[in-house]
């Protein structure tokens, strides 16, 4: 794979990378708008990364964000790695790579668990 990266690099136009830019950037900031509508969840506009981090976990009576998204899973067959896979205890995170209709589709099935799991 390494000896095929130049090759690819130097073959590969230049639109293709501003594209792909673009691209992230509007699945980003349409995830953190639609996540933001959820009430509890404390989305973080993504500045230049290929994913966004959530927080507001807490509003939700887990134990931790493990318990959450473990939860999530299994109610909801939506996986999404916790926060503290990365150091970021009490949030969790979304990649921006998956095509956007899916995303929102997700977004749909986990507003509908926080409503079930919201505490008062």
């Amino acid at each position: 794979m390494q000896r095929a990266l130049p090759e690819l690099f130097a073959n590969t136009p230049e639109s293709f990378f501003l594209e792909t830019m673009v691209t992230l950037a509007d699945v980003g900031q349409k995830l953190f708008a639609r996540l933001a509508q959820i009430p509890g969840l404390n989305p973080l506009l993504p500045q230049g990364a290929m994913y966004l981090m959530c927080g507001g976990l807490e509003n939700f009576g887990f134990a931790n964000d493990g318990a959450f998204v473990a939860a999530l899973k299994k109610e909801e067959n939506i996986l999404i790695l916790p926060g503290a896979c990365f150091r970021l205890n009490g949030f969790m995170r979304f990649v921006t790579t998956v095509p956007l209709p899916v995303l929102m589709q997700a977004c749909d099935r986990l507003e509908a668990f926080c409503a079930r799991h919201r505490q008062a």
